[in-house]
């Protein structure tokens, strides 16, 4: 009868052991799966980036050619405005 009840004790004592043994396997497992995903990712980043760049910079040029064809237009217009403004005033002498 004592071995029964050592043995149940035991078992009992030892069941949390069993649960965390398995839970660390487990968990192990679940990260070796991970690990090709990971690389996979990593790799997929380090191709996207480069075209990423490639991209920014494009868009970037063509922000700064957009705002030197403003520029040069917003210049444009005002020497046509104070040319016209001066042509006024020579006619009129305001």
């Amino acid at each position: 009868m004592n071995k029964i009840v050592v043995a149940f004790l035991l078992l009992f004592g030892l069941s949390g052991c069993l649960g965390t043994v398995v839970g660390t396997a487990v968990d192990v497992a679940v990260e070796v799966v991970k690990v090709p995903f990971k690389v996979g990712g990593a790799v997929v980043d380090v191709v996207s980036d480069d075209d990423d760049e490639a991209e920014k910079e494009a868009d970037d040029k063509m922000d700064r050619e957009e705002s030197e064809a403003e520029t040069a237009a917003d210049e444009a217009v005002s020497e046509d405005v104070h040319e016209v403004e001066q042509q006024y005033e020579d006619e009129t002498g305001y």
